[in-house]
């Protein structure tokens, strides 16, 4: 395995992203109530993001040499996200939606303060990608949530 694929926990995000998306189509399939009309399209717009995402960072590993992981088993054993609930409530669909977001986010941001950037401006740049539309799309899903 490349060493810019271990350095940067990449086959873990990529895992990651594919639970998210998976989730975020539970969510969108699964969503009802009073929220159905604004969650619904909102939840595919996420999930077709994530889907160009995860292509992107896929064809990434592949170019620096390792093959994607592909099984469900890998995406269970590599991801570092909660599984979503199809019949939770609307409220706690976006909860649980954002705060994987939030790991994401957070898990991209620790590795890039740790892992060495030397011939890795691409990989960077990716996960830079990856982090920004996480933080906005954690943002998105809270402001849906009611304010306490």
């Amino acid at each position: 395995m490349s060493d810019i694929v271990k350095q940067f926990k990449l086959e873990r995000l990529f895992a990651d992203l594919v639970v998210l998306w998976w989730d975020t189509k539970l969510c969108h399939w699964n969503i009802n109530g009073h929220q159905f009309s604004a969650l619904h399209p909102l939840f595919e717009a996420q999930y077709t993001a994530l889907d160009q995402l995860a292509d992107k960072l896929a064809e990434h590993i592949r170019a620096l040499g390792p093959k994607v992981p592909g099984t469900l088993s890998e995406y269970q054993k590599l991801a570092n996200l909660a599984k979503a609930n199809p019949v939770a409530s609307a409220d706690e669909m976006v909860l649980a939606l954002k705060n994987d977001y939030e790991q994401i986010h957070s898990d991209i941001q620790d590795v890039l303060a740790s892992a060495p950037h030397d011939n890795a401006v691409v990989t960077v740049d990716l996960l830079t990608q990856i982090c920004s539309f996480s933080l906005h799309t954690a943002w998105v899903l809270g402001s849906n949530l009611p304010q306490h």
